[in-house]
């Protein structure tokens, strides 16, 4: 467009290609949602199907070109059974981890108030920004300075005490992926048995058919019965 006499002659030529270029513009919008959406269901979708990548990625379109509503309504719901559930996992987590804490808290005050300092420097504060939510203080620490001249085992305390805290957020956030994890699953399932009427949930004829049935011990003598003969037994030689 910049070249002198024949640049604006070519920009007049290149306006041409708007309407192709409004179609490639819609399939990246489109494309950017479906990337959204798969940061969702890729793994449900591999579980489920046993996909390869292009499966994966078909599957993706056809949830959101065909049942758009529903992904929207069920991640709605899939986020407030997060809402609820998480903060309750939460509270007793916290809570099983206070009673825990009361006979040291009780017994022994002053190594608490050590070890919980220290923990709460190595996690940049948050176990006082924790206790200061609740109206009495959960952890026994009336003051969360801490000296530079602990004694040595009350610090390898504190680092346990760091690394168990840790844990417990682990457990917390844990549950949070495995409820969005059987979640997105089960909407999965639903939405392709919306678009396609496949039941993922149900078996195949092939798979019940490889599980072999056993034999009761009734059927086998009246079968002996019925033709006189002894069914082969593992244990009689066979002829050379």
């Amino acid at each position: 467009g910049k070249i002198p006499a024949v640049g604006r002659v070519i920009v007049m030529l290149a306006s041409i290609l708007t309407i192709l270029a409004f179609f490639l513009g819609l399939l990246m919008a489109y494309l950017v949602v479906i990337l959204k959406v798969s940061l969702f269901f890729a793994p449900s979708v591999v579980a489920a199907v046993d996909s390869d990548t292009f499966e994966t990625v078909y599957q993706h379109f056809s949830m959101v070109w065909n049942q758009p509503w529903r992904l929207v309504v069920y991640e709605t719901l899939l986020f407030g059974v997060k809402l609820i559930c998480v903060p309750i996992w939460a509270f007793f987590c916290f809570a099983g981890f206070v009673l825990a804490m009361l006979p040291i808290g009780w017994l022994v005050p002053t190594d608490m108030q050590v070890i919980m300092g220290h923990a709460n420097q190595w996690l940049g504060g948050w176990i006082q920004k924790l206790a200061e939510l609740s109206s009495v203080d959960p952890f026994f620490v009336s003051d969360w300075t801490v000296s530079a001249n602990s004694p040595l085992t009350l610090k390898i305390a504190s680092v346990f005490m760091t690394l168990s805290l840790l844990f417990i957020a682990g457990l917390v956030i844990a549950y949070l992926l495995s409820i969005a994890s059987v979640g997105n699953t089960l909407i999965y399932t639903i939405v392709r048995k919306r678009i396609d009427g496949e039941n993922l949930l149900e078996v195949e004829e092939d798979e019940k058919d490889d599980i072999s049935e056993p034999v009761a011990p009734e059927q086998t003598v009246s079968q002996e019965e019925s033709t006189g003969e002894k069914p082969p037994s593992s244990s009689e030689e066979k002829p050379e």
